[in-house]
């Protein structure tokens, strides 16, 4: 295999980093130390005047930077996105609830397995639900359904280690 180059990343299948190699996993490191992969990386992924942060890749997935045709412009370093997000009811595709009712008299006192149907008194008792429909309801009939808790919106995912080279050849500039 040829020689890495420093600031390299690499996805690796065994649980260790190779010499000259560390885990993308934020680690902060002396930019003294650490001058020529510092002044490749700078403060991009985090970091202050004496230390600079190796890209975090640990429960996240790698996305270009720049701006594609029809894309958000992603800056190098930037980091975004949740694992769970609440789910409002103006992001639900256009969609109604019709309730449906009888427009004739009620033949029974049970709402259970019935629909909601016109009053029909007899000898004292009401007759408000019939085993049959015939008309839709207005919607306001029927309460709003959610409760705005978060949902897990994740792609199926394989768990592996990113890796970046401390040490290698320094790239240069075209």
């Amino acid at each position: 295999m040829a020689e890495a180059f420093m600031g390299e990343i690499k996805m690796i299948g065994f649980s260790f980093p190779p010499k000259g190699w560390a885990f993308c996993d934020g680690k902060k490191l002396n930019s003294q130390q650490h001058n020529a992969l510092f002044s490749l990386l700078g403060n991009a992924f985090g970091g202050d005047q004496t230390n600079f942060a190796l890209p975090d890749m640990r429960g996240c997935f790698p996305v270009g930077a720049g701006l594609g045709a029809g894309l958000t412009d992603r800056s190098w370093g930037e980091k975004g996105g949740v694992e769970n997000a609440p789910l409002h009811p103006d992001q639900l595709p256009a969609h109604s609830h019709a309730v449906k009712a009888k427009s004739s008299a009620g033949e029974s006192t049970n709402p259970s397995g019935n629909y909601w149907a016109a009053v029909k008194v007899s000898r004292g008792v009401v007759n408000a639900y019939d085993s049959n429909s015939d008309v839709s309801m207005n919607s306001g009939a029927i309460a709003n359904t959610g409760g705005g808790h978060p949902h897990e919106n994740m792609p199926p995912f394989l768990a592996i280690y990113f890796i970046i080279a401390l040490q290698g050849t320094f790239p240069s500039r075209n």
